[in-house]
């Protein structure tokens, strides 16, 4: 089996099974896309497939459900080689298939892995954009966000805010600031001493 693995940082790659699972090791990062590229005789090897995000390695995966594939032993089978999209964070990047196959050539009916080439695309988390060199907005909620278009994972934090009311895509503040402070944030002081 013969892995390439493009990642913006640095990883572990497990093979438990029927599981391929990729630690991201440095940051809690947040996956725009997946690409999943495998080298096989027959795509029906693919069958039933399910990618996850997770923040921990337990089998089977107790986190984000990305993709399904409709598991088929007709056609027509999963594509070999697909683009997920999948806006999650996670610190793990897990393809678990539990279905088998029905290889009649090599009598192989146990799930099969046969990846060779797998891309996540994202960002550390606090960062967005094409080379992730945009910060997140300091009013997203532990300073989360999307890594395609920046706007807040868990929405933003209102406390400054009139109404407790902000902009989950820009983190503004919707109505206005609380009472002395100013600023599409509400984070600074009406007598210019940032907060």
């Amino acid at each position: 089996m013969f892995w390439f693995m493009q990642l913006i940082r640095f990883y572990t790659l497990t093979i438990i099974r029927n599981t391929a699972s990729i630690k991201l090791n440095k940051f809690e990062h947040a996956s725009n896309t997946i690409k999943l590229n495998a080298f096989i005789a027959d795509a029906n090897r693919m069958s039933g497939f399910k990618l996850y995000v997770t923040n921990t390695s337990t089998i089977p995966p107790a986190g984000y459900l990305c993709y399904e594939d409709p598991f088929s032993l007709k056609p027509p089978h999963p594509d070999i080689n697909q683009t997920i999209p999948c806006n999650q964070l996670g610190k793990y990047v897990i393809y678990y298939d539990v279905t088998g196959s029905d290889d009649v050539v090599f009598e192989i009916y146990l799930p099969i892995v046969e990846l060779c080439y797998v891309a996540i695309n994202g960002c550390p988390k606090g960062t967005w954009g094409t080379n992730c060199s945009n910060a997140c907005q300091l009013k997203c909620i532990n300073h989360h966000c999307y890594p395609g278009n920046g706007s807040c994972v868990w929405g933003c934090d209102p406390q400054n805010c009139s109404n407790n009311i902000c902009d989950i895509h820009t983190a503004a503040c919707s109505y206005g600031c609380v009472p002395g402070l100013t600023g599409p944030f509400c984070n600074m002081s009406k007598y210019f001493v940032n907060v």
